[in-house]
């Protein structure tokens, strides 16, 4: 997979309450994990989620090539599924798109 994904390096705290008091408090998944001291719930710091726009707009763009969603995954590494669900909501926005063109119409 080539997506590398580069994450803004922020303070380490509490993702709730913003407070620094903190311990550590084991890992998941390869990240360290903190308990707030505060709070008492644990957090993940500077948790890096998602695909970035551009990675979305190049699987829809195979899409619409005619490109199927499996293809697609292998091509750019990511999940079929994800895909899926973008092309759904990119045509659900096109859909309301033309509803209100059509509205301006009449």
């Amino acid at each position: 997979n080539n997506n590398v994904r580069i994450c803004n390096v922020r303070k380490k705290m509490c993702t709730k309450c913003k407070s620094e008091n903190r311990v550590k408090s084991g890992f998941h998944r390869g990240k360290q994990r903190y308990l707030c001291k505060n709070r008492g719930c644990n957090y993940v710091e500077n948790p890096c989620k998602g695909y970035y726009d551009k990675e979305k707009q190049e699987a829809i763009r195979h899409y619409n090539e005619g490109i199927g969603f499996r293809i697609i995954e292998r091509l750019i590494g990511m999940s079929h599924v994800s895909v899926i669900n973008w092309v759904k909501r990119e045509a659900l926005k096109i859909e309301n798109y033309a509803e209100k063109v059509k509205n301006r119409v009449k």
